[in-house]
């Protein structure tokens, strides 16, 4: 009986198991946009559409609060401008002249997503948003996650 099942073993190993399995040319991406980087080399292994400007990812929003978050008081009094009424996509309508705490910032940038709060967040802790992605471009915030160490540059499309 053991040399039975031995037999359909190995018979079962050569007839019905692929001996290669090959990967397709590109993967079926269903988002706008996306970049696989080898972490140990840094080649990039898949991208689509990885240099053209998008609203601000999950991503960066959480970097975006990470930073607020080690660099900024969360106790400071931020006074929205008029760039964070200009955001489009996810908000949490903050209006212009509005004074709110940079942890209720954060929260609404994280908890709901707004857009608007993360270029609040950038212009209070830069000054401004090209202040903010010479920042990033410098010292990405990610490399707490992500065992890359090479520079990343996050891209926030803002009206002009």
């Amino acid at each position: 009986m053991k040399q039975v099942i031995v037999l359909i073993f190995i018979a079962s190993l050569f007839s019905g198991f692929p001996k290669t399995i090959h990967a397709s040319d590109s993967p079926v991406v269903s988002s706008g946009s996306a970049i696989l980087i080898d972490a140990n080399t840094g080649e990039v292994l898949f991208e689509k559409k990885a240099t053209e400007e998008m609203y601000p990812a999950s991503l960066t929003k959480i970097a975006t609060a990470i930073y607020a978050i080690e660099k900024g008081n969360l106790n400071d009094i931020v006074t929205i401008g008029s760039n964070p009424r200009k955001i489009e996509g996810t908000r949490v309508y903050l209006e212009e002249g509005e004074r709110v705490s940079l942890r209720k910032l954060i929260q609404g940038l994280i908890i709901n997503s707004g857009n608007d709060a993360g270029v609040a967040i950038a212009e209070h802790m830069d000054g401004s948003i090209k202040g903010y992605r010479q920042h990033f471009d410098i010292k990405p915030t990610l490399i707490h996650f992500l065992p890359y160490k090479k520079p990343i540059s996050f891209t926030l499309r803002v009206p002009a």
